[in-house]
C-alpha cells in the first residue's frame, strides 16, 4: 500500500526512522526510512508492507502506545479513519491514589540504660 504525507507532518528524523503524526489524531508512528520517498520537495510516499506493525505514541502520554497494522495506518494518513482507539497507560483506579495513609500513634516506651555503658 501507499500512501502520500506532507513534510511538515515529519516532526523527528534519527539515521534510521521518521516520527509521521497521523492527521486528525493525537498520535505519531514510526516508519523506517527505507520505507519513505521523496515524490518533490513537499511531499513523501510512505510504502506500507502488508503484515507490518508498527509502534504508534499518543501525544502527551509517554507511556502510552499501540501496535497498529499497515492497513490501519494507510486509514489514518488517507484520513478513512479519524479517531484512534487509546488505550490508558495505566487503569488502577484514582480513588486507590487519593487514601492517606496515617499510622495509629503510638506511647513511648520508658528505656533504662547501664551505669556502665554511660559517659
Amino acid at each position: 500500500m501507499k500512501a502520500l504525507i506532507m513534510s511538515d507532518q515529519i516532526k523527528y528524523e534519527t539515521e534510521k526512522s521518521k516520527l509521521i503524526t497521523l492527521p486528525q489524531t493525537n498520535a505519531k508512528v514510526w516508519i523506517a526510512n527505507k520505507l519513505i520517498f521523496s515524490k518533490n520537495r513537499e511531499s513523501k510516499v510512505v510504502l506500507l508492507p502488508k503484515g507490518f506493525e508498527f509502534s504508534c505514541v499518543i501525544d502527551g502520554h509517554s507511556k502510552t502506545s499501540l501496535k497498529l497494522s499497515a492497513g490501519e495506518i494507510y486509514d489514518y494518513l488517507t484520513c478513512k479513519k479519524t479517531t484512534l482507539k487509546e488505550k490508558p497507560a495505566y487503569t488502577k483506579p484514582i480513588k486507590e491514589y487519593g487514601k492517606i495513609n496515617i499510622p495509629k500513634r503510638r506511647k513511648p516506651i520508658k528505656i533504662e540504660a547501664d551505669d556502665s555503658l554511660i559517659r
